[in-house]
């Protein structure tokens, strides 16, 4: 999110997470998120600009934009002075403490940054992502425009292919009825229909199965890794 004259690139009113307005250009980084609406429902409103009472926003980053060299612990300062409601997370002597968070549905990782790196220096950002591969069965393949494939892939439910949704687009090509595997970064169960539904999945290549993953097994691992999303 943006917090300039020139700039609002979320197309967000945002002045409510503000303190006070900086006296100078800053880019404030962080998430629109939410603990209750799927994530494609999220960031979708929030393409269009609109923000509802369920979703949240959280700043994490700051920068000015004439200066990009300055620490990060200095760069925190900027959000400590201009944004509301604040909450610190504790420190944590160890990785394993910290991925007790990510068990949460609506949190998919944890960002690490080295406290004197410049907002330029990215090898001293750690993200830590969490992610379960699943076997899906390729229905429909898909070529974009710059020569990328886009795979439109199924679970089993009951000896029958169950339509889940597309992956990202990926240079790795497949046709239909192989078994590959994919990492999304959120499932939706629809309880009322009982479809799920893969969100930004990325492709990491052919299974060695030869079959696709049963579907209540999808909807079982998805929820005790904090990836699935019940509506």
């Amino acid at each position: 999110s943006v917090y300039s004259e020139n700039m609002n690139r979320l197309k967000l009113d945002l002045d409510f997470i503000f303190r006070k307005k900086p006296n100078k250009d800053i880019i404030f980084i962080g998430e629109v998120w939410s603990k209750k609406l799927p994530r494609q429902t999220s960031v979708g409103y929030a393409k269009k600009g609109i923000m509802t009472k369920d979703m949240l926003v959280t700043i994490y980053d700051a920068v000015e934009t004439d200066n990009l060299h300055v620490p990060y612990k200095d760069r925190f300062n900027y959000i400590l002075r201009y944004i509301k409601n604040q909450y610190i997370v504790p420190e944590y002597d160890d990785l394993s403490e910290m991925k007790k968070i990510m068990k949460y549905t609506y949190f998919d990782g944890i960002i690490i940054k080295n406290l004197d790196a410049s907002f330029t220096e990215s090898k001293q950002m750690i993200k830590v992502k969490k992610e379960i591969d699943f076997d899906a069965k390729v229905i429909d393949v898909l070529k974009t425009k710059n020569g990328t494939y886009i795979y439109k892939v199924a679970f089993d439910k009951n000896g029958e292919l169950v339509y889940a949704g597309k992956t990202m687009a990926t240079k790795d090509k497949c046709k239909v009825g192989d078994i590959i595997e994919i990492a999304p970064l959120e499932i939706t169960h629809y309880n009322e229909d009982d479809k799920l539904k893969i969100y930004v999945s990325r492709v990491k290549g052919i299974s060695t199965n030869t079959k696709p993953d049963e579907y209540d097994t999808v909807i079982k691992v998805a929820k005790i890794h904090g990836l699935l999303n019940e509506v």
